[in-house]
């Protein structure tokens, strides 16, 4: 991927923006992996994805299956520029050609997620507080969580979808009798995303086709705002109502300088945002513990990795007064410094509470 991204796609006069040229490979990279699944489960037929007798040729067979593949997931491609290959024709063969011979569905699911990951993190996200997962600690998070048949799993800041998948495949492993079929009706019913970030979306949706598809309901919208919901993310209803989740596990974005303002907060109705009668401006991080205790159900759980300074700073201790009514701490796994190594320096934890109320 990052060569197509360095050798390939950097090329393209159509496109020249980074966040742009990495949006119209994964939508490449989406349709490689449905054509991979259609190439399994009809061997066959010839597969869609790949090369023509030109490069005009090529670039018209892929848009014009890209545009159905458009139609199958609505709430992916939401607005009209990512319903479009914006790519030129020599672009698109030229990634065909490389791709074609590739068995994307065939990897591990754990190399694609944290190839997504890295590059998705790498490339775009540095500066926004949100930062890629190590693989060691999205595993022991999930285990941590102990999801259970009947949960219903929710990652509000999914990113490229750690969480979930490791969600799905713990599942599979807990039940190596179940059939993929049943994998993917569970997952389809069972496990939920939200990402501000359409880029991130697409990337969790590919990485859950590869794991079995629980895609349907990774969507992309805003979890904190939720006052731009019916205006912006009309899609997030009725799918994230307020005390539906049993489990949340989640990485949210965090730092001093990613937070909302006191309108913002008051707007959103975010109660952990409001001391002595009025709201304050606050970090996102600290937010989403807000969100989480109103999207869960009364005794449901929640794993979330947070800065350990949250905790032990005398500046939030208005924190502990807030949690002491809505949360039961159950857990406290340390995160070593060198996990986050070279994505963020500020030591972490990760947390697990029961919602008491």
């Amino acid at each position: 991927m990052e060569y197509l991204l360095d050798r390939i796609v950097v090329s393209d006069s159509n496109v020249t923006r980074r966040d742009e040229q990495l949006d119209q490979l994964c939508n490449l990279l989406l349709l490689k992996l449905e054509s991979d699944k259609q190439a399994k489960s009809e061997p066959d037929s010839p597969m869609f994805f790949r090369p023509r007798a030109s490069a005009s040729m090529t670039a018209s067979a892929v848009r014009q299956r890209y545009n159905n593949f458009v139609a199958l997931y609505p709430e992916v491609f939401v607005t009209e520029q990512d319903r479009i290959l914006r790519f030129a024709d020599e672009t698109i063969a030229a990634c065909v050609d490389e791709l074609t011979h590739l068995r994307l569905i065939d990897l591990g699911v754990s190399t694609i997620s944290l190839a997504f990951q890295v590059l998705r993190s790498e490339a775009l996200k540095q500066g926004e507080g949100q930062y890629f997962t190590p693989q060691a600690v999205i595993e022991a998070g999930v285990r941590l969580m102990q999801i259970k048949f009947d949960d219903i799993v929710l990652d509000p800041a999914c990113g490229t979808g750690g969480f979930l998948v490791q969600a799905m495949l713990d599942f599979q492993n807990s039940r190596p009798s179940m059939s993929a079929l049943q994998l993917s009706q569970w997952a389809q019913t069972h496990l939920y995303g939200i990402d501000k970030d359409a880029i991130a979306v697409k990337l969790t949706k590919a990485v859950m086709q590869i794991a079995g598809d629980g895609s349907a309901h990774c969507v992309r919208g805003d979890s904190i705002r939720t006052y731009n919901w019916d205006t912006d993310f009309p899609h997030l209803r009725p799918n994230f109502n307020d005390g539906r989740f049993s489990v949340i596990v989640t990485n949210p974005p965090f730092g001093k300088n990613l937070r909302l303002t006191a309108n913002e907060c008051r707007l959103a109705g975010l109660e952990i945002a409001k001391r002595d009668g009025s709201y304050k401006g606050l970090e996102i991080g600290l937010l989403f513990l807000d969100r989480a205790h109103r999207l869960l159900k009364v005794g449901g759980r929640l794993g979330i990795v947070l800065p350990e300074t949250y905790f032990f700073s005398p500046t939030y201790s208005f924190l502990f007064d807030w949690l002491r009514s809505r949360f039961r701490p159950t857990v406290v796994a340390n995160i070593p410094m060198e996990a986050f190594q070279g994505f963020c320096r500020a030591k972490t934890n990760f947390y697990v509470f029961e919602k008491v109320g």
